[in-house]
């Protein structure tokens, strides 16, 4: 590696070890043994609370109107910053994925500050299993949790890797609503950060994102869901009438790993940084990223050994979440807030530099983001990624050079964050690259 850091060599030898072991003990069970204890597998509306990591304060903000609405007394935590990074130092290895000792520091903060019965509350988690340190998220938590003393809190988990945690199924109207607000959270932060940096009357671009956040919130906590495509016109309306300055400022584009590339806490307040420096953060969109995992079985039944029926859900789900953003891509036409991008367009785009095939992590999406970043007019790019996220440093780190070689003029900086990163040295190199 090009990086003198030894934590990557190091984690490469401890993976080595561990197989063996694993192993080793794989032959050592007698038949029949039974490897984890099973857990209470009913989870009950209203009876427990239930606690939420935030990915991005855009998004995550409608969810629990969303989850309260059905029943469950559901509890987004605050995002935290540094006490979280050191708490869940304690419990999980300085070599684990970053995020993961954010999470992790984020759960037992909340436990334990007192305000929530350990006996009757759950940690909500959701990952999406990758290959590579994702798929070890709910294993940590679940560790971390019965060293504190927390044996009695579950952990509920949104996915397939169940094993040592609760199965907690999403009613298809939960899913239906979180899709919709998810996109209304793509449109807010749209519109905010296109606009605060060039507001003439300071703090009014971010009063009105309030006002139809909590429009909306209003909305969905009432148990009707609110009419989506009037929301959004009027939305962008309003936004599109706030007074702003013709001041040209340097745009810099945001990619890399989705959870500190949306959680100001894990980024160290990276788009205050950029417009506190002068300049306009661009952030994707989180649909781009559900959108890529569901075109990955569409890929992988053309190109490698996935199931039909795999690409055929694969692409429902897609033409399902497109015919929901229809609206925004209208309301959007002809205004100064950019478009939205079609996923196949993003795989096409890819696909000139590296295969779709990469689908650990961001994958591909990582390399078409910062494609379609250039040639939107935006040629600054910070690729944020954990320290030793090889999945990043794959499709995002190691397309870099070959990126500035087709589109002269482009500037990409690659940022690792970990608990040991320098705070100061990131924020030099970021106004190095927007001087």
């Amino acid at each position: 590696d090009e990086s003198k850091n030894n934590g990557a060599v190091r984690i490469r030898i401890r993976s080595l070890l561990a197989a063996v072991r694993a192993k080793q003990v794989l032959h050592e069970v007698p038949s029949g043994a039974v490897i984890s204890e099973s857990r209470d597998l009913t989870v009950s509306a209203g009876n427990r609370t239930i606690l939420c990591p935030p990915l991005s304060r855009y998004h995550f903000q409608f969810l629990e109107p969303i989850m309260r609405a059905e029943g469950h007394d559901f509890r987004v935590l605050p995002e935290g910053g540094r006490e979280s990074v050191e708490l869940g130092l304690r419990y999980v290895n300085n070599d684990a994925c970053y995020p993961a000792m954010i999470v992790v520091g984020q759960f037992l903060n909340a436990l334990k500050s007192g305000n929530y019965d350990p006996q009757n509350t759950d940690c909500f988690y959701a990952q999406t299993g990758g290959s590579c340190r994702a798929s070890n998220y709910v294993p940590l938590l679940r560790k971390a949790l019965d060293e504190a003393g927390f044996e009695e809190v579950r952990v509920l988990a949104v996915n397939s890797q169940c094993r040592n945690s609760v199965s907690f199924p999403l009613s298809p109207r939960v899913m239906y609503r979180s899709a919709k607000a998810m996109l209304y959270g793509d449109l807010l932060m749209r519109l905010l950060l296109r606009t605060r940096p060039y507001e003439l009357y300071r703090g009014y671009a971010e009063a009105l994102y309030e006002k139809w956040s909590s429009k909306y919130r209003s909305a969905i906590a009432g148990g009707r869901g609110p009419d989506h495509a009037s929301f959004i016109r009027n939305t962008v309306a309003d936004f599109n009438a706030v007074p702003i300055s013709e001041t040209e400022k340097p745009r810099v584009g945001i990619v890399g790993e989705i959870l500190v590339k949306y959680h100001s806490g894990a980024n160290d307040r990276l788009v205050d940084l950029i417009e506190a420096s002068g300049g306009e953060a661009v952030l994707t969109d989180i649909a781009s990223f559900l959108l890529y995992c569901l075109f990955d079985p569409v890929f992988s039944h053309r190109e490698l050994s996935g199931s039909l029926c795999s690409a055929l859900a694969g692409r429902g789900a897609i033409a399902a979440l497109e015919l929901m953003r229809r609206h925004i891509r209208k309301a959007l036409d002809g205004t100064r807030f950019g478009s939205l991008q079609d996923i196949y367009s993003l795989a096409d785009k890819a696909s000139s530099l590296v295969s779709c095939a990469n689908q650990a992590g961001e994958g591909w999406l990582l390399t078409a983001e910062m494609i379609s970043l250039i040639e939107g007019g935006v040629r600054k790019i910070i690729c944020v990624q954990p320290f030793a996220c090889l999945p990043n440093h794959i499709t995002g780190k190691g397309v870099i050079k070959e990126l500035r070689r087709r589109y002269e003029g482009s500037s990409i900086l690659a940022l690792d964050y970990d608990p040991g990163a320098s705070s100061v040295n990131q924020m030099n190199r970021i106004r190095l690259l927007m001087s």
